[in-house]
């Protein structure tokens, strides 16, 4: 009789992914490579002219703002330390209280504090001799019922409202860094205009950045190149 069939060997268990790799968690070093199919005339998103999808998608790992959205269209606090606090006064104005995070940091290594909040706001609300905008922006409708940002502290900063408005919130998403532009309001208003395009400063040298990632180069038409802030204080997003 022929010998009867050897019985199947058990198979061998799959072998179980580590914790790092089921949570999805990242690893240190590596390139992330990310495939677009659109590539932005420049990085100055408020430009009228530049509206892209792409242009905020790049900003929003280089600069962040007072409040974040996370993956369920939430606000959360991300420059703030905790919620802004707003008082309705007796004439109908409203006094938005706003506190920093402790050690928040620009990536070259200049504190990131209220004179930044101070110097966006002035800057992006700076007029010419004709009465015109110097920034370029899109919509101003919210930031034009601020009558006054004013800074208490390095940390501690508030903001007078004509009367409540609802989109409190989104305003100043991004905070610029004061200390690489002119101390004049309309001249920084021009300088950045000119420096948002090509994430350039006057001088040569990188836009700092106050997220995760800092600009690191642009060979147009291939690739832009972003490189990990490595002195990054870190998202309060609950995604994180």
């Amino acid at each position: 009789d022929e010998p009867a069939d050897e019985p199947a060997a058990a198979e061998e268990p799959a072998e179980e992914p580590s914790s790092a790799e089921a949570a999805g968690t990242g690893v240190d070093g590596g390139t992330l490579i990310w495939a677009h199919e659109q590539e932005p005339p420049d990085l100055h998103l408020d430009d009228p002219e530049n509206n892209l999808s792409i242009t905020s998608w790049i900003r929003s790992a280089l600069l962040e703002g007072f409040y974040g959205i996370s993956g369920g269209n939430d606000y959360y606090p991300e420059l703030l330390d905790g919620e802004a606090v707003p008082t309705t006064n007796d004439d109908g104005s409203v006094t938005i209280a706003y506190t920093l995070r402790d050690g928040l940091m620009w990536s070259d290594g200049t504190p990131l504090t209220t004179a930044d909040v101070v110097f966006t706001f002035d800057a992006v609300m700076a007029q010419d001799d004709a009465g015109e905008y110097i920034y370029l922006a899109g919509d101003r409708s919210v930031l034009e019922t601020i009558t006054a940002v004013t800074a208490v502290s390095d940390t501690e900063f508030t903001m007078d409202w004509a009367s409540f408005n609802a989109g409190w919130k989104a305003v100043m998403g991004e905070v610029y860094p004061a200390h690489v532009f002119s101390a004049d309001a309309a001249e920084a208003a021009a300088e950045l205009n000119d420096a948002l395009r090509e994430w350039t400063l006057a001088d040569g040298t990188v836009f700092p950045s106050s997220g995760p990632m800092i600009f690191a180069s642009w060979e147009r038409g291939v690739q832009l190149n972003m490189v990990r802030n490595d002195i990054y204080h870190g998202s309060n997003s609950p995604d994180s």
